[in-house]
């Protein structure tokens, strides 16, 4: 447990790292394309895995105030407001895991607010406006996380079917543009971009979709073979 925790908390330093590095973002950000995907998958895994820090803590946190319990020399140093408040707050979080689909609505509205061209192009105009717009691709990484987690595994494939579709579809509309639809960006990164989110469409349904569905069977495979 601990080996991943570190792993999970080192990739989170290093995402956390790039993506407050203009001279890396800047790059990305002038190409439609890298910035409709790299840097929201950049910003997606940041939320996603703050998610899984935040469980993980949690869970240590949990098991060292039960020996906390017995052992009164330790109760100072772990059993502080700060982390009572935090570990409030992340059970009353964690606790709304059942409500998978609010989850859904909640990161879908985000993207579709954020990618409207009035607030896309103004947020390419201001910079605290981008930021808010960063923050807020942070929240749909740790919701959609959430969703997919606390839905089962048939809603997972769903919305991973649903994701490579609605990809796919907008992927076309942008690479049949013949005016540009985001002000900053001239028709030509429109047309790539579309070409860049047709391509990741096909990797969803090939690659990734195929591969969770193999982990998930293998894992009940051996949940029966346990249980026998």
């Amino acid at each position: 447990m601990y080996t991943k925790t570190w792993a999970y908390l080192t990739i989170l330093v290093v995402l956390l790292v790039i993506s407050s590095q203009e001279s890396i973002l800047d790059p990305l950000e002038s190409d439609l394309g890298s910035h409709m995907i790299f840097e929201h998958a950049l910003y997606f895994s940041i939320g996603a895995l703050s998610i899984i820090l935040a469980e993980r803590f949690l869970k240590v946190v949990t098991a060292y105030q039960r020996i906390a319990g017995q052992r009164l020399d330790t109760i100072a140093k772990i059993d502080s407001l700060l982390v009572r408040k935090w570990t409030h707050v992340l059970r009353r979080v964690f606790f709304l895991n059942k409500y998978g689909f609010i989850w859904i609505a909640i990161a879908a509205s985000l993207l579709i607010i954020w990618h409207l061209p009035w607030l896309f192009n103004l947020a390419s105009e201001s910079r605290n406006i981008h930021v808010l717009q960063h923050i807020s691709f942070i929240a749909v990484g740790a919701v959609g996380f959430l969703a997919i987690r606390s839905l089962g595994d048939h809603s997972t494939i769903f919305i991973l079917f649903s994701m490579a579709g609605m990809m796919g579809f907008s992927g076309l509309v942008f690479a049949m543009l013949t005016e540009r639809v985001y002000l900053f960006y001239d028709l030509h990164n429109h047309n790539t971009a579309g070409a860049y989110m047709i391509i990741t469409s096909i990797i969803l349904i090939i690659i990734i979709l195929p591969a969770f569905i193999i982990k998930r069977a293998l894992y009940h495979v051996h949940i029966s073979s346990n249980g026998k």
